[in-house]
């Protein structure tokens, strides 16, 4: 009876070690479709570098050399236009164009103006953009208690940024004889500026976006 009993012992443990699926096997934990594997329901998404660069529209560059000399793959990364200091590195067209690739690159579409949809519009906004980064620079070379970064502000005009932010005045032709259309140039309060405090304008601080 004690042999029987030894016997049956050993076979559940046999079958218990068969039904163990290898490392990288199908269903293995890790392996391709297991729970928590890319591609697996519930996984977070990873967007190849590939889907990200779909994304972006090469402007008009005077100089072909330019555009030859800087591969987009080596500009996707998100901290090219975030991180301040290799921000702060930037001195020429090479550096403004691979920060406005990764800008495109890392943009979303529901936010801001969106995706560009011609390379017209890509190169105006990349004359926009290059402006946004000496901005925030020379904040930032001014060490205030806050930090100024690239955020969805820095490729709009003013039109737009004014209308994002609910700052758009009528035309003139719609206002009371005595009424006088409020002044949003140089004098305009600083909140209004391009290096305005948090959310509002190009060189707004770190972490807003």
């Amino acid at each position: 009876m004690l042999k029987l009993f030894v016997t049956l012992g050993l076979l559940l443990v046999a079958a218990s070690t068969d039904s163990e699926s290898p490392p990288g096997a199908p269903g293995a934990p890790g392996a391709p479709g297991a729970p928590g594997a890319p591609g697996a329901p519930g996984a977070p998404e990873i967007m190849k570098d590939g889907d990200k660069l779909s994304k972006v529209v090469l402007p008009n560059i005077e100089s072909s050399d330019v555009l030859q000399s800087v591969n987009p793959h080596n500009c996707v990364d998100r901290s090219i236009y975030k991180d301040i200091h290799k921000l702060e590195e930037i001195h020429n067209e090479q550096g403004y164009l691979c920060a406005y690739i990764a800008f495109q690159a890392n943009k979303d579409p529901q936010d801001g103006v969106g995706l560009y949809h011609s390379k017209e519009d890509a190169t105006e906004r990349y004359k926009i953009f290059k402006k946004s980064v000496d901005e925030v620079n020379k904040i930032n070379e001014s060490k205030l208690s806050w930090t100024a970064t690239i955020n969805k502000f820095s490729d709009m005009t003013d039109a737009e940024r004014e209308q994002w932010l609910g700052l758009r005045m009528p035309p003139k032709s719609e206002l009371p004889e005595d009424k006088e259309r409020p002044a949003l140039g140089a004098g305009a309060p600083k909140s209004l500026g391009m290096g305005a405090p948090r959310g509002l304008g190009m060189g707004a601080p770190a972490g807003v976006n």
